[in-house]
């Protein structure tokens, strides 16, 4: 119904507020994605995240929720183009895989092992620079609604940017900030929500 639509919609929008003053605040580099999953990962039901960062010509796992450390060792480094992240940094195009346990592409196998249902995955950018991928992952349900997505992505923006400030040793210039979540709630985005 249009009233559930504007609660989700309210919702969604109050919490991108909570993420945007959580990132500007941020101190630590190495803790700034994991206490973001903890702020939203109860409303948007979400079981897993991985974060990974650009070094060294390849992607190293920075931090993740939900893994085991079997898991984790063997997703702790990732060639450019192999599996999604890998993909997504490649590509520097999001990717979205509904529906893994039954998904035969040969990029999905570590994400099916993991048990994962649905997937999400966002190259995070500083500019024209690719700092790493943001994903999340949900083991209950084998998929995102397009307003789920849409969020991730742009939180995953606003993690780009919180690192990137972290990296400089630089505070965000708080008006470009600010720019960036009046575009994220604009209509266009409201509008994968209220649909007309």
């Amino acid at each position: 119904s249009t009233a559930q639509a504007e609660g989700m919609a309210n919702r969604f929008l109050r919490l991108l507020n909570e993420a945007a003053e959580h990132l500007l605040a941020a101190k630590d580099q190495n803790r700034v994605v994991r206490d973001l999953f903890d702020l939203i990962a109860g409303e948007l039901h979400l079981d897993v995240y991985f974060n990974y960062l650009v070094q060294d010509g390849e992607l190293q796992l920075a931090s993740s929720y939900g893994l085991d450390e079997k898991a984790e060792r063997a997703g702790s480094r990732l060639a450019f183009g192999s599996a999604v992240c890998g993909e997504v940094a490649q590509q520097r195009r999001p990717q979205y895989i509904p529906d893994i346990q039954t998904c035969e592409q040969p990029n999905v196998a570590f994400i099916r092992e993991v048990g994962l249902q649905a997937y999400a995955c966002t190259p995070m950018m500083a500019g024209e620079v690719l700092l790493g991928t943001l994903g999340f992952g949900r083991r209950w349900s084998a998929e995102f609604r397009p307003e789920e997505l849409q969020f991730l992505r742009t939180v995953t923006q606003y993690v780009a940017m919180a690192v990137e400030r972290l990296r400089k040793d630089q505070p965000i210039e708080l008006r470009a900030f600010l720019q960036h979540l009046q575009h994220a709630v604009s209509e266009t985005w409201t509008h994968v929500i209220l649909p007309e």
